[in-house]
């Protein structure tokens, strides 16, 4: 199976198909050149796939976004060198890896993170807050939010938000800031 296509049906002549968005093709677009534009036309998001795994696994580490570029992309070259050859090697030497383009993931998934709660939450018959003020090591104050929700027959629990308070940290001030944190989520 190369650049998502397989045949369809049992038939003497089976129709090749999208393994990725399930299109079907004629025999003419069969060329690997056309597979590959149909690849980057149709699902565009599976070019930049590896890059969002190695930004993903670079915070959930807590590594700078520079090691991306440094040392997993050198190291993952010499590793596709020595096991699969040359092909493979220029394959992955296109996956963008620099510090902007991890950044940029990172931000990207925190927002989809961010948007998959808020569905989970609306969703939801009912939710409570926990809200707890407290201060960073340079004495400002943050508000910690913390959510819980009914989740498919379960009660979850996740961090909602984390927000900086102004100097004065009384509830009518806490509750501005997480209400203008809330109402710009909808």
């Amino acid at each position: 199976m190369n650049f998502c296509a397989s045949e369809l049906g049992d038939s003497p002549k089976p129709k090749p198909l999208c393994t990725v968005c399930g299109d079907q093709f004629s025999n003419e677009a069969m060329k690997p050149s056309k597979l590959l534009r149909h690849l980057n036309a149709k699902n565009p998001g599976l070019k930049d796939k590896a890059s969002y795994l190695v930004a993903n696994h670079i915070a959930k580490a807590k590594k700078p976004f520079t090691i991306g570029k440094e040392l997993i992309l050198p190291a993952t070259k010499g590793i596709y060198h020595e096991l699969l050859g040359e092909a493979a090697v220029e394959k992955i030497a296109h996956v963008p890896l620099s510090a902007d383009t991890v950044t940029r993931h990172i931000e990207e998934i925190a927002e989809d993170i961010e948007a998959q709660l808020f569905e989970s939450i609306n969703a939801s018959p009912w939710y409570a807050l926990q809200v707890d003020e407290s201060t960073d090591i340079d004495n400002r104050a943050i508000l910690l939010a913390y959510v819980r929700y009914l989740y498919q027959e379960d009660v979850h629990e996740d961090l909602l938000c984390a927000l900086s308070l102004p100097t004065n940290t009384t509830g009518v001030e806490m509750f501005k800031s997480l209400d203008g944190y809330i109402s710009g989520r909808d």
